[in-house]
Parts: structure tokens; C-alpha cells; sequence
């Protein structure tokens, strides 16, 4: 059996799939680093004092996913605002936490879900 004819089809399906696994693996670190960068960047410019509304309006227009982003009311503990920025799959949940008291943000973190 010649397998010299298949030689050169081999090699461009090697190089076309190598390729196409290096795109995909920059566009996942390309993901997760700008859901990252803005759950940071919103956690940063939050200000103490600032209303609640006002922060999930702002959250939104920031980029934040609408599905995921909410203002969670514990039965014991005080309110906050999950400003959630989704990465490569919704199961990757770059969150900016805002810890609310009477309306009003008191402080902020950042975590990763």
C-alpha cells in the first residue's frame, strides 16, 4: 500500500487542526481575561454610598450577563449585588460583590465562581 499520496492531505489536516486548537485556546484565555478584567474594573470604580439601583443599572451597561446579574436579599446578613461577568461558559462567573445596606453600596470584592 502507497500512503505517499495521502502524505501531503495528512500534513495540511495536521497543520489546519493545530491551528484551529491554538485559536480556540486563545479565544478561551481571551475570554475569561477581559469577563476578568471587568468584574475588577467594576469593583474598582464602585464608590461607598452609591445606590443600588444606579449600580445595577451600571453593571449592565458595563457588560455584565442580565440572566446573572441581581441584588440577592439573605435571610440573616445584609443585601448585595452580584454584578456577574460570564468567561468562556456561563459556568465561568467573574463576579464584582457589592455588599448593600439601606439602599446604599458599603464595600466591594471581587470573586470567581
Amino acid at each position: 500500500m502507497n500512503l505517499k499520496p495521502l502524505a501531503k492531505p495528512l500534513l495540511y489536516l495536521a497543520i489546519t487542526g493545530g491551528i484551529a486548537l491554538v485559536v480556540a485556546v486563545l479565544w478561551v484565555a481571551y475570554t475569561e481575561h477581559r469577563a476578568r478584567s471587568a468584574a475588577q474594573s467594576f469593583c474598582a470604580a464602585v464608590k461607598p454610598g452609591e445606590a443600588e439601583a444606579a449600580l445595577l443599572t451600571r453593571a449592565l451597561a458595563a457588560g455584565a450577563d442580565a440572566a446573572h446579574t441581581r441584588v440577592v436579599q439573605p435571610l440573616v446578613g445584609p443585601r448585595w449585588l452580584a454584578a456577574t461577568f460570564l468567561g468562556y461558559t456561563p459556568a465561568s462567573r467573574h463576579l464584582c460583590v457589592v455588599t448593600v445596606e439601606a439602599g446604599l453600596a458599603k464595600d466591594s470584592h471581587y470573586e470567581y465562581e
